[in-house]
């Protein structure tokens, strides 16, 4: 079964820079995609989206639903990674990660490739 992810891309060359996996039970697993990304930027990038799209994690906006379900239904995490990636691109100036401004798309995937 795919995933749903967000991939953030370098806006100049398109390297991949971070994927953004939005996992059942509403927690966001960050991968760094680059051997060059050090830890703090992921949260920095973190903070900056999460002011974006909302302070809530997505186990907390959907605590009611996960008491019913062990995980969160597609449609839903379909929804927010797209607020996720709308508020990655809408940034001005870019958001950045490390040395590289990125930009977002929502993805399907099933594995992970890490690229250096």
């Amino acid at each position: 079964m795919p995933k749903i992810g967000v991939l953030l891309t370098d806006v100049t060359d398109g390297k991949q820079v971070v994927l953004v996996e939005f996992d059942g039970s509403g927690m966001l697993v960050m991968n760094n995609l680059r051997a060059d990304i050090v830890w703090q930027a992921m949260r920095s990038l973190e903070r900056h989206v999460v002011e974006g799209v909302g302070n809530e994690p997505l186990y907390q906006k959907y605590a009611d639903l996960l008491k019913q379900t062990p995980t969160l239904p597609d449609d839903i995490l379909e929804k927010e990674a797209a607020a996720y990636a709308e508020a990655v691109n809408r940034a001005d100036p870019p958001c950045r990660v490390n040395q590289y401004s990125v930009k977002a798309q929502v993805v399907h995937f099933s594995g992970l490739r890490r690229h250096g």
